[in-house]
């Protein structure tokens, strides 16, 4: 009925248990096998598996954590290592899967800025997955990093976002200065000497350590 209406059918993975229909779209939640199924008999899917794209589940805690789903921890590094195309897929058979979703479920929200908090930064940790390319390792840190340079946009958004994986790449970026600047101090004068003679190249590492930090030279 809805193909003779020009209308395309996305139905959750219950669908495949009947038998999909012509041009029917499968959403993959139960885990990825109805994603997997539903790609190998040549249908679109979108691959939204409980375990990595719920994002009404813990990100942390639960102990000084917002209500959330009971006893179910999706962590923005969990959500940062999903990768969208099954290795059970063919080439050619990978082609049927359009991206990924993330899910927010409100039973346990209990208003807008609630939802932020769950929505961000996992939201943004799910959409480099699906921008980037296929790799066996995205690099969770170097993603860390990122995060800590889009406070001041989330900031100025006035969103209100789980700021905990923000705020210890901030601290160890510190701690990583005061470590350089303690070795320093301690060197005796001939180190001193030859540091002089190459001030350029230590300035240009102490940059570089200020703008994944964020803070000014």
């Amino acid at each position: 009925y809805l193909n003779t209406k020009g209308k395309t059918m996305i139905g959750w993975d219950e669908i495949l248990e009947g038998g999909l229909a012509e041009n029917a779209i499968v959403m993959s939640w139960r885990g990825e096998e109805g994603g997997i199924e539903a790609a190998k008999q040549n249908h679109k899917v979108i691959m939204t598996p409980v375990g990595w794209c719920y994002f009404d589940y813990y990100q942390a805690g639960p102990e000084g954590e917002p209500l959330a789903f009971p006893n179910q921890m999706t962590t923005v590094e969990k959500v940062y290592s999903y990768e969208p195309i099954p290795k059970e897929l063919s080439k050619e058979q990978a082609k049927y899967v359009l991206g990924a979703q993330c899910n927010v479920w409100s039973e346990y929200i209990l208003d807008g800025k609630h939802a932020e908090y769950m929505v961000y930064p996992r939201a943004i940790a799910l959409s480099e997955v699906l921008w980037s390319p296929q790799v066996n390792d995205r690099g969770y840190p170097e993603f860390v990093k990122r995060l800590n340079n889009l406070q001041p946009y989330l900031d100025q958004l006035n969103l209100n976002y789980f700021d905990r994986i923000i705020r210890l790449s901030i601290n160890l970026t510190n701690s990583l200065l005061k470590g350089k600047a303690k070795k320093m101090t301690e060197m005796r004068p001939s180190s001193m000497n030859i540091l002089q003679n190459s001030r350029q190249h230590v300035l240009s590492q102490i940059q570089q350590a200020c703008e994944i930090s964020g803070r000014d030279v």
